[in-house]
């Protein structure tokens, strides 16, 4: 399903877990795919610091914070227990109230922008499309 074919009601996320330029450059690509299906909500998943960067944008419908802490403290535990780190990982990093996005665009090739992505959607469109 190619992203026009996603249900337009269907709110998407962009993950972008750079730095605060990287963030930057992002938001006329999220104000594009926002102003490509105004039905769609966007949502954004960046570094917690940078929250109140992508807050600004009008685009954006609410923004999720990652904690590089958290990760880094799960990504340790990987070698020694990864379905348990995965379960944490989905219990710890995507807040309650917040289901599978039917789309997510992923911006980084980075290992935990793919985690995120695949934690938080249903499809990737982007870096981590194949896992």
């Amino acid at each position: 399903m190619s992203p026009s074919m996603v249900p337009s009601h269907s709110p998407a996320l962009v993950v972008q877990l750079a730095r605060l330029g990287d963030v930057i450059q992002s938001l006329p690509v999220i104000e594009a795919l926002q102003h490509a299906n105004p039905a769609r909500a966007v949502d954004v998943l960046c570094a917690s610091p940078l929250v109140s960067i992508a807050r600004r944008c009008a685009s954006v419908r609410s923004v999720l914070g990652w904690d590089g802490a958290q990760w880094r403290r799960l990504a340790q535990q990987w070698n020694a227990e990864p379905s348990l780190v995965l379960r944490s990982a989905q219990e710890q990093l995507v807040p309650d109230g917040v289901s599978a996005y039917e789309v997510v665009y992923n911006l980084n090739q980075h290992a935990r922008s793919r985690l995120a992505a695949h934690l938080y959607g249903r499809r990737v469109v982007g870096a981590g499309v194949g896992g």
